[in-house]
């Protein structure tokens, strides 16, 4: 009875709940220099869709040693691959969505490193949009403010609007 429950719930495609109880293997292949390119993708891919929908699995992620640096490193990096960079952004954008995990990124000064790959010439510009959010993101906390406003969030995401001719908004000429 309990296994058929426990499959039920695993076979509903709560990705999260799976990615939560396995994401020892998952951090093993993410951390591990030799992992094939294919393989990184492919666990990054998972790991960001289910910590996009378990808050549990967002502060897992922080508190595995390694992992958070590992994304950075990866979401700056041209030689993982497109796909693994960009699946890299996406755990850090997802992670970004809880209260809980909001405050630990701050309270750690992990809010400086989103500002610094937001703020890299190197960084892609769907990286960009997805760091612009999860630091919109950290904001919501009001406990945030202060310590994103000190180490300058405002300014960083108004530089990135002004950088990109995209994002500029047109002036109305008379």
């Amino acid at each position: 009875f309990v296994s058929l429950n426990v499959g039920a719930y695993f076979g509903q495609g709560d990705e999260g709940a799976q990615v939560l109880l396995h994401l020892d293997e998952f951090a093993e292949r993410i951390l591990a220099d030799d992992t094939k390119r294919s393989v990184l993708a492919e666990a990054l891919e998972r790991v960001a869709r289910g910590a996009a929908s378990n808050d549990t699995l967002k502060l897992r992620i922080l508190s595995t040693p390694g992992l958070f640096e590992r994304l950075v490193n990866l979401s700056a990096n041209t030689a993982a691959g497109g796909t693994a960079r960009n699946h890299a952004v996406k755990v850090l954008e997802a992670i970004s969505g809880s209260v809980e995990a909001q405050r630990e990124i701050v309270s750690s000064g992990r809010h400086v490193t989103y500002l610094e790959l937001l703020g890299r010439e190197s960084t892609s510009l769907y990286a960009k949009k997805a760091l612009a959010a999860a630091v919109c993101n950290l904001a919501q906390a009001a406990d945030n403010a202060v310590p994103l406003g000190r180490a300058g969030a405002v300014g960083a995401l108004v530089a990135e609007q002004s950088v990109d001719p995209r994002l500029r908004r047109k002036k109305v000429e008379a």
